[in-house]
């Protein structure tokens, strides 16, 4: 009878944790495999098929399955300077998923890739992380599991999905600051982040985002 009853509990719990992974996978997306001239893009699994990254009126619009880094070779800065980005999330899929700015990257296509991110969710929260090929370290404290703090200066998701953030980060002489929507959130040591590289952005799984713009401007770090 015990037996019978770890085995029902067994199938009970991988029930659970596969009905979770198909709420989660990667959607697809139509017409995808979409990419601006002159932009590069790295998927953390699949492939390019599940983007579609186009230009929309001055800005860009991204439709993703998987979580994707998107860059342009040129966009490179070292020393003190500024990165920003305004994102709005334009749908949800019934949770929360990040999106935002990543500095310092090197290596964007190879085993080794290198570069901090520093993303918003729809549920008010953000987090900064540094990736170090497959190693990923929190640099955010006082978060949950994950990470994520919350914080008021985000602008949550509304009742349809829809918010819209601008994330900001300034390299300057000895820290990096990074900012949402005007308002400091974190300061870190320069020396614990990835500053000196490529800037571009980060676009979590299965978003729908509309990029107004993104900025980078050398010089600026006081």
């Amino acid at each position: 009878m015990r037996a019978l009853k770890l085995a029902a509990l067994a199938t009970a719990f991988s029930a659970v944790a596969l009905a979770a992974q198909d709420h989660d996978r990667d959607v697809a997306v139509e017409g995808g495999g979409v990419i601006v001239d002159g932009w590069q893009a790295r998927t953390d699994r699949g492939t390019l098929e599940n983007l579609k990254f186009e230009r929309m009126g001055s800005g860009y619009h991204v439709n993703v399955g998987p979580a994707v880094v998107l860059y342009r070779e040129g966009d490179r800065a070292a020393g003190q300077y500024e990165v920003s980005g305004s994102f709005t999330q334009t749908s949800s899929l019934g949770h929360s998923h990040s999106y935002g700015l990543i500095l310092g990257g090197s290596d964007l296509q190879e085993d080794g890739q290198a570069y901090t991110y520093f993303v918003v969710r729809g549920d008010g929260v953000y987090l900064v992380k540094k990736r170090d090929g497959t190693e990923l370290v929190v640099l955010t404290e006082g978060g949950n599991q994950a990470g994520y703090v919350q914080h008021d200066a985000i602008n949550a998701a509304n009742d349809d999905g829809r918010a819209t953030n601008e994330l900001t980060v300034r390299v300057r002489t000895d820290d990096v600051q990074f900012l949402v929507n005007g308002t400091v959130v974190m300061t870190a040591p320069k020396s614990d982040i990835h500053t000196d590289g490529i800037a571009g952005m980060r676009i979590n799984h299965n978003l729908d985002i509309h990029i107004g713009s993104f900025n980078l401007s050398s010089g600026s770090g006081t």
